[in-house]
């Protein structure tokens, strides 16, 4: 229904006021103007589907090759390597029947619905409930295998909404934060946060005031992590303050702040 209501407003200064037939190989489509229980997106899809006059034709998905050619295609990778296995060009899998075994046991997975179907058995059935990326690929590891399986375990997971928002962050506790070195000489380690833009010169006032007099910094802490002011405690503190002596000083126009620094 979905690509139904899309294909409707794309091309509906083309399909307005007239008479159509929309083809679906789904039969509960036909069902859905009449539908009585219905999700509030549903509801809006409905209500935008009165504008046309249609009517709804069921041709099951056996009966409509043309349309499901790609969908329906056979996995010509998978034929040459099955042929490449009984021509004994290839060793790391074996046939038995119909389908090809590798190491362990494991079925090789025709690219398509199936895999499609084994990612939800393993991850969103009742049963499975929602493991995370590592256990869900070693739940499908046992018993099946297919190229590139660890990166569409991961964008499966990654794109599962429940997973996203119910499951709680396991990750190990942070350790405690550890203090830099005692400098050995004035301005040997700063540490900069800036609470506006990029000011055009603070690389000049920091070349004439500090490093022409003690030489360059050896470490620079900067650009810390965003909402993660531990990172910088001690600076951001500051900053704090300035804001707060700022403030009680800085006229209407908020344009001579600059002016109230060295005072501050």
């Amino acid at each position: 229904m979905t690509v139904v209501v899309h294909c409707l407003q794309q091309w509906r200064h083309y399909l307005s006021g007239s008479i159509f037939t929309v083809v679906t190989d789904n039969v509960a489509n036909t069902f859905f103007k009449t539908q009585k229980k219905l999700s509030p997106k549903q509801a809006r899809w409905q209500e935008f589907l009165t504008d046309f006059k249609f009517e709804w034709l069921h041709r099951p998905g056996r009966h409509n090759t043309v349309v499901d050619a790609l969908s329906r295609k056979e996995d010509t990778a998978y034929g040459r390597l099955k042929q490449q296995v009984k021509e004994g060009v290839v060793r790391r899998y074996w046939i038995e029947g119909e389908f090809l075994v590798t190491k362990g046991g494991r079925w090789y997975v025709l690219a398509g619905g199936l895999r499609k179907d084994l990612l939800w058995e393993t991850h969103d059935a009742k049963w499975a409930s929602h493991p995370s990326e590592e256990r869900t690929l070693a739940l499908l590891a046992r018993s099946y295998y297919w190229p590139q399986m660890g990166e569409d375990v991961q964008a499966y997971v990654k794109s599962c909404l429940v997973f996203q928002m119910d499951k709680i962050e396991r990750k190990k506790a942070a350790r405690l934060l550890q203090p830099l070195p005692i400098p050995k000489r004035p301005w040997e380690n700063i540490s900069m946060d800036f609470i506006t833009g990029f000011p055009k010169e603070a690389a000049k006032l920091f070349f004439n005031n500090v490093v022409k007099h003690f030489g360059l910094p050896k470490d620079i802490l900067k650009f810390s992590t965003a909402n993660h002011p531990q990172t910088d405690g001690q600076t951001k503190r500051i900053n704090a303050l300035l804001e707060e002596y700022l403030r009680h000083y800085v006229t209407a126009t908020q344009k001579n702040w600059v002016d109230l620094l060295d005072t501050a």
